[in-house]
C-alpha cells in the first residue's frame, strides 16, 4: 500500500490549486468577455431594429416599390415624396432610383426624375431632369444640370443649374434658360428667377423672339 508523504501531499495540493485557479481564470475570462458581448451585442441589436425601422418608415412615406441596402446607401426603386404649399399648390417627384447616405438621410440622390405641379387654379406644369438632388430638411430640388418643363399652357422649357425652394415658391435658375410658346415666341435667357407666390417671371439677359421677328 503507498503512503502519502508530506512531500507527495504538497505536490497534490498545490495540483489542486492549480486546477482551481485554472479555472476561476477560464471563469473570470467568459464572464469578461460576456461584458463586452452582450451589450455589443444589444448594440449591434439596437442599430439593427432602428435601421429596420428607418427604412420601414421611408418605406411608407416615400411609396417605395422597391429597397436594397448597397455600400452604405439606401437604393429606392421607384421613389415617390409629395406634399401642399401654403396656398394649396400640390406637388409630386417620382424617381426611377433615389440615392440615401445612411449617415445623411436629409439629403437624397434622384435619378430620372420629374416633378408634377398642380396650381389650384388648375395650372400643371411638369418638369424632368437626368438627375436632380432632393434636401428634406431645406425642403428644396437642386438640378445642377439640364431640367426640362411642359406646362398646360403648351409652353416648353429648358432650364439649368435649377433650385426650386418649396417653403418660398421660388424657382431659380442660374444657368442659360429657353422656353418656347405655342405661338411660336421664344425666350432665351442668362437666368431665371420665378416667384410663383407673386407670380413674377425675373429674366436676366433675355432676348425675345416672337414669329417673323429678329429678337428683343
Amino acid at each position: 500500500m503507498a503512503i502519502a508523504t508530506p512531500h507527495s501531499q504538497t505536490q497534490s495540493g498545490q495540483k489542486s490549486r492549480a486546477d482551481v485557479f485554472a479555472k476561476l481564470e477560464r471563469r473570470n475570462f467568459i464572464i469578461g468577455f460576456l461584458r463586452l458581448a452582450v451589450p455589443a451585442l444589444g448594440v449591434a441589436l439596437a442599430g439593427f431594429l432602428i435601421f429596420q425601422i428607418f427604412l420601414a418608415n421611408l418605406a411608407k412615406e416615400y411609396g417605395i416599390s422597391g429597397l436594397r441596402v448597397d455600400k452604405e446607401q439606401v437604393v429606392i426603386d421607384g421613389a415617390r415624396y409629395g406634399g401642399v404649399t401654403d396656398d394649396g399648390t400640390r406637388y409630386e417627384i417620382i424617381a426611377e432610383k433615389a440615392r440615401v447616405q445612411v449617415n445623411n438621410t436629409d439629403i437624397i440622390d434622384l435619378e430620372i426624375a420629374e416633378i408634377t405641379i398642380n396650381a389650384p387654379d388648375g395650372y400643371q406644369l411638369i418638369a424632368t431632369a437626368p438627375v436632380a438632388q432632393m434636401d428634406l430638411g431645406a425642403q428644396t430640388v437642386l438640378v445642377t444640370g439640364v431640367m426640362y418643363t411642359k406646362d398646360s399652357d403648351n409652353v416648353i422649357g429648358e432650364l439649368h443649374n435649377t433650385i426650386i425652394d418649396w417653403p418660398s415658391q421660388v424657382l431659380t435658375a442660374s444657368g442659360p434658360v429657353r422656353f418656347e410658346f405655342a405661338d411660336g415666341a421664344i425666350i432665351n435667357a442668362q437666368s431665371l428667377v420665378y416667384d410663383a407666390s407673386i407670380p413674377i417671371w425675373d429674366f436676366g439677359k433675355v432676348i425675345y423672339n416672337v414669329p417673323g421677328d429678329g429678337g428683343l
